[in-house]
C-alpha cells in the first residue's frame, strides 16, 4: 500500500482460480486426502497480521474438489493492512503453486 504512512487499505474481496496447468497437474497426481490451498497473510506496521484461507483443490472419500470458475476469496478478516502476501500450499509436490488473481476489491481512506 504506497500511501500507508497518510492512511490505511482495508483489503475486502478478491477473485482466484487455478492455472490450466495446476487444475490439470491436480488431476494427474492428487491422491484421496491431497489439498491445494491459497493462503493470504495481512501485514501491519505493527507486525501484527492476520490470515484467511480458500481451498483450490481437495481429494477426498466423499469428493473431489477442483477450482475450475472464478471463485470470491473473502479478505475482510486481514482488516486494515500495509500489504498482503498470498502463498498456496500442496500436500502433493507434483503440482505447483501458482494461481490466478483478479479484481483485488479494497478500501483506501489517505488523510494528509
Amino acid at each position: 500500500f504506497l500511501y500507508k504512512d497518510f492512511g490505511t487499505c482495508q483489503v475486502n474481496a478478491c477473485y482466484v482460480n487455478n492455472t490450466t496447468l495446476v487444475a490439470r497437474k491436480v488431476q494427474e497426481h492428487f491422491v484421496d486426502g491431497d489439498k491445494l490451498v491459497l493462503k493470504a497473510t495481512g501485514h501491519r506496521h505493527d507486525g501484527t497480521t492476520a490470515e484467511a484461507d480458500i481451498v483450490l483443490a481437495e481429494f477426498t472419500e466423499a469428493k473431489d474438489s477442483v477450482m475450475y470458475n472464478w471463485s470470491v476469496f473473502d479478505l475482510s478478516k486481514l482488516g486494515a493492512v500495509d500489504y498482503v502476501d498470498f502463498k498456496v500450499s500442496s500436500t502433493n509436490p507434483e503440482v505447483p503453486g501458482y494461481f490466478c488473481l483478479d479484481g483485488l476489491l479494497a478500501g483506501i481512506k489517505v488523510e494528509f
